[in-house]
């Protein structure tokens, strides 16, 4: 594991672990808690043990989800060409991940997952989960979903044109929960 600081681009603390679970998580966060260092954010791969093992150690550390690895686990669930309409369009948003550089970027990315989540969301979850293809676009919108609970992204986004968007936004705010902070980018 690596610990590095965002504003200086300097490694912080590093550890070798033979495997990455909450005990070696939290020794390593308890020496760094030691040595007086106090993050205040930290952005992860998304390994619940190591969720926990900061949530120990730093009750309100702010966590976050890498976008290349939500990119990844969501593409690799949606595979490269998907039979759904609804997995291929969920893809093309993934696909478009990597080029949010800014706050208009987040609100772009935020206004296309509701669209999709607004138009595909309900029929989604009522698909049986035991069909692998089906359980793999449900992990794929609960992962996403998750990960924009986690990012505290904003949700001002303004919409042009018809109301029904701005309804669509309502929507999709109602699914993904009332955790989203404003002010802070994905």
């Amino acid at each position: 594991m690596v610990l590095m600081d965002n504003a200086t681009n300097k490694i912080v603390a590093h550890k070798y672990h033979y495997r990455e679970n909450y005990e070696s998580a939290y020794q390593m966060f308890k020496e760094i808690m030691e040595s007086g260092l106090q993050p205040a954010a930290i952005t992860i791969d998304g390994n619940t043990s190591v969720i926990r093992a900061l949530k120990t150690a730093w009750p309100d550390i702010i966590i976050q989800r890498c976008r290349t690895h939500i990119q990844r686990q969501g593409l690799s669930w949606l595979r490269r060409y998907p039979k759904l309409e609804a997995s291929k369009d969920l893809r093309k948003i993934l696909l478009t991940l990597p080029a949010v550089k800014d706050e208009r970027g987040g609100k772009t990315f935020i206004k296309d997952f509701c669209c999709w989540e607004d138009q595909y969301g309900r029929i989604v979850v009522s698909l049986p989960s035991k069909d692998k293809v089906y359980g793999d676009l449900q992990r794929t919108r609960s992962l996403i979903l998750h990960a924009l609970q986690q990012q505290r992204i904003s949700w001002k986004v303004t919409f042009p044109g018809s109301r029904k968007h701005t309804e669509s936004i309502v929507d999709c705010r109602k699914s993904i929960g009332k955790l989203i902070l404003p002010g802070t980018l994905i």
